[in-house]
C-alpha cells in the first residue's frame, strides 16, 4: 500500500538510525507528516474503496471467462489493477 515518496517512507528494516532519523523528522516536521498522511488517505480513497475494488474484479472475472485471464506468472494484483 506505501508509495514511496509521495505517501510515505519506505526504510530498511534494520536499520535503526534510517527509522530514528525518519521518525524524528516527522515529528518536528508536522506538517509533512500531515501531507504525507493526506495524500496516503487520497490513494487508499482513490484506488480501494470498495466500488472501485468490485468494478476490478468484476473486470477480471469477465476477462478470465472471456479466455483473457492474465498470464500464468502475472500476480493477482497486477491483474485487479490492469483490470
Amino acid at each position: 500500500l506505501l508509495e514511496p515518496g509521495p505517501s510515505g517512507r519506505l526504510l530498511p528494516p534494520g536499520d535503526r538510525a534510517a527509522w530514528v532519523d525518519t521518525i524524528v523528522g516527522l515529528i518536528e516536521d508536522s506538517a509533512e507528516a500531515s501531507r504525507l498522511g493526506a495524500a496516503a488517505r487520497g490513494r487508499v480513497e482513490r484506488e480501494f474503496a470498495l466500488p472501485v475494488v468490485v468494478d476490478r474484479y468484476v473486470s477480471l472475472y469477465r476477462r478470465l471467462l472471456a479466455g483473457e485471464g492474465p498470464a500464468q506468472s502475472e500476480p493477482l494484483a497486477v491483474a485487479l489493477r490492469s483490470s
